[in-house]
């Protein structure tokens, strides 16, 4: 099912670099994947000790994703609340301007956006789309916001709510936080309002964060794994339908499985049960062999 302007990138989650050597090399090992675009962290970059971070990624022919959290990484252990500490806006959208303004001296070509808070109203957070559709159009990097629990498009009905209110933001398509939300797998004869919300997200999608959750967490251990073949399925499905959708620019398709506690671990041991580089591997050779080689 080869689709033209799909391109495939990589994800450098759940590996943890100590110097600059390590991140060259980790950079190279993404090249050698297979991968044509590399999607890093901004504090990854940030504290990695290499100035010329874009230019490594395009020496070793990759483009640069950057991924950007609003309101940053500031620690409350005791609140458990470091992800998103704030509902302040105005955090919010000075962090996403800080992480584009990073972006447009990286040369990156797409940011991927954690944005905004799951408690906001609709018509707060209609308020920090249009903020950011107006910062990305004067900025003149491409923006897509995830959808991701704890974040402003954390379910399906406000995400199809903030679209029809909201014209100009695209979207980075991580489905397998939705079905942790709901809790269930929604088939399309029971819940023909989730497909439509799936319908006018396809076409606003600019990257595609290729995990497979089920209905307790939003990772299975291992897209080969016995008892969760209904599950790739269904995602697999949900992917076609953004992959065949008319768009105008590039589709990053990109398996994205972390490390734990997203990765299962035997209890005890805390023993990751499987490795996390061979099934991002596994995925993106599924991937590749799904939808086409790479759309340069």
């Amino acid at each position: 099912m080869a689709n033209s302007g799909v391109r495939f990138a990589r994800t450098v989650w759940g590996f943890l670099c100590a110097s600059p050597e390590e991140w060259r090399a980790l950079i190279k090992r993404v090249a050698e994947s297979g991968a044509s675009a590399i999607e890093v962290p901004e504090q990854s970059i940030l504290s990695s000790g290499l100035p010329d971070f874009g230019s490594v990624c395009r020496e070793h022919g990759l483009d640069l994703i950057l991924q950007v959290h609003t309101a940053g990484y500031q620690r409350f252990p005791e609140l458990n609340i470091g992800y998103v500490p704030t509902m302040d806006a105005q955090v919010h959208k000075h962090s996403l301007a800080s992480g584009m303004a990073l972006a447009k001296e990286l040369g990156a070509v797409l940011v991927n956006s954690h944005s905004g808070h799951d408690a906001w109203s609709v018509e707060e957070g209609e308020a920090f789309l249009r903020y950011a559709v107006q910062l990305e159009q004067e900025v003149g990097v491409p923006l897509v916001h995830e959808t991701h629990r704890k974040r402003l498009l954390w379910n399906p009905w406000q995400t199809g709510e903030l679209m029809s209110r909201v014209p100009g933001f695209r979207i980075n398509a991580d489905l397998s936080h939705w079905v942790v939300v709901m809790g269930r797998i929604p088939l399309r004869e029971l819940e023909p309002r989730f497909f439509r919300v799936l319908e006018m997200l396809a076409g606003r999608c600019r990257l595609i964060h290729a995990r497979v959750g089920y209905s307790e967490g939003p990772q299975i251990s291992d897209p080969r794994c016995p008892g969760h073949e209904a599950d790739v399925a269904h995602h697999e499905k949900w992917w076609d339908i953004i992959v065949n959708a008319p768009r105008e620019g590039t589709l990053f398709v990109e398996p994205e499985f972390g490390p734990p506690p997203y990765l299962h671990v035997l209890p005890f041991t805390k023993q990751p049960v499987s490795d996390l580089w061979e099934v991002n591997q596994i995925m993106f050779e599924r991937l590749k062999a799904r939808y086409g080689a790479d759309q340069q």
